[in-house]
This record gives C-alpha cells, sequence and structure tokens, in this order.
C-alpha cells in the first residue's frame, strides 16, 4: 500500500526506472482514477445528508450536501450515483422514490409544500417533492468521488485498498503515452487485471452467498 500521494509516485518512478518524469506521473495517477471513479467498490461508498429548507425544492449538490456527520465535505468529494435517499420525519424514516424532473413538472402542483417523499436529479442539482415545508434531514447513500488528490501527503482509498490497481493503470498509461513501449504497457495492461480481479473478488465476497441485512 503506497499510503500518501508521494509515497505512490516514488514507488511508480522506481518501478520504472525514470525519476525525472515527476508532473508525468502525477498526472498518470489522476487520469488512472478518473478511470476507475465509476467502479463500484466497498471503500467508494458514502453516506451524505441534505437539510431542506422550508419552502425549497431545488438544492445544489456541491453546497447542499453534508458528510453524514453534518460536517462540511472535503474537497473534490462528490456523489456520483444515488442508490437511495431516506428523509427523516421525527425519526420516522421514510424512503424517497426517484423519479425524473420533468414527471415532477407534470403531476407536482407548484403551491403545494409537505413532508417528501419524492426525489429528482438534474445536472448538479436535486429536486425534492412536494416542496419542503419544514426542515427534514434527507440521506442520500450513493457511490462518491473522493477527496482531491494534491499534497504529496493527501492520501485516500484509491492509494489504500486500491493502490495496485491505479498504480499498475498509471504505469500502464505512461509506458503507452508517455514513453511509447507497447510491450511494458501491455505487461502493466495485464497486472492490472489481476488487480482489478482481486478488487472485485473481494467486493463480491460482501454480499454472494452471505446473508444481505434486510432493508425493513
Amino acid at each position: 500500500m503506497a499510503g500518501t500521494y508521494l509515497d505512490l509516485q516514488t514507488r511508480i518512478a522506481d518501478e520504472i526506472n525514470r525519476s525525472d518524469l515527476s508532473s508525468q506521473i502525477t498526472n498518470a495517477i489522476q487520469t488512472a482514477i478518473q478511470d476507475y471513479e465509476g467502479e463500484r467498490f466497498w471503500f467508494n461508498e458514502q453516506r451524505f445528508t441534505l437539510n431542506t429548507v422550508a419552502n425549497t425544492s431545488w438544492y445544489d449538490e456541491q453546497t447542499s450536501l453534508l458528510n453524514e456527520d453534518g460536517s462540511a465535505l472535503s474537497t473534490g468529494v462528490k456523489l456520483l450515483e444515488i442508490d437511495q435517499a431516506v428523509c427523516n420525519f421525527g425519526n420516522w424514516f421514510q424512503p424517497l422514490k426517484p423519479v425524473a424532473s420533468g414527471w415532477i413538472d407534470t403531476y407536482q402542483i407548484p403551491t403545494y409544500t409537505g413532508q417528501p417523499y419524492y426525489y429528482a436529479r438534474l445536472g448538479t442539482r436535486i429536486r425534492l417533492a412536494p416542496t419542503p415545508d419544514a426542515v427534514y434531514t434527507v440521506t442520500f447513500t450513493g457511490l462518491c468521488r473522493l477527496v482531491t488528490l494534491s499534497a504529496n501527503s493527501d492520501t485516500n482509498a484509491w492509494l489504500t485498498e486500491g493502490e495496485k490497481l491505479i498504480r499498475c493503470r498509471a504505469k500502464a498509461i505512461l509506458w503507452r503515452s508517455v514513453l511509447r513501449n507497447a510491450d511494458e504497457a501491455a505487461l502493466c495492461d495485464a497486472e492490472e487485471q489481476v488487480a482489478l480481479s482481486a478488487l472485485q473478488r473481494k467486493e463480491t465476497a460482501r454480499h454472494t452467498q452471505r446473508l444481505e441485512p434486510w432493508g425493513y
């Protein structure tokens, strides 16, 4: 496991035996993470909260979403896909039904307010319907983008749980796009698939042939 952003940069430089490609290595790491951030693993799922405002139906995700404990999101953290949304009505928890924003336009009376039972997502905004009539806490569970890597001391789960996958992917990118060595790139591609399979096995083991928690 690399641990920090600098640790991973150093290891990649050692493995490709090049100490003169620092900017190319950081770019390759960032691209590798972008390539895999849509893949679901146990370490890139998260719960977010949103506190509604009376008479407000639209919420900007960047400014309205919080961590589960109510603290502000770290730089770069973003809700990519929503699996479930649950609204707290005085300690009675109601799952919200996902609908299209156009559905709300068609069936929601614009002046009606109440406890929300539906949500829609349009661009980087979340819409609740009916328009909330008070402050409620909505908890979203889903796939997330992890904290941005910038400083050498930064870290996230891609550098710990997913370190081998990102390292192999980044090396393949360097060999193919920077160093123009197809043979070395192919070797890294094979390593990458081994690392991906190992993570997918771990992810599958958390669900298949095991008792699932019941949702009600």
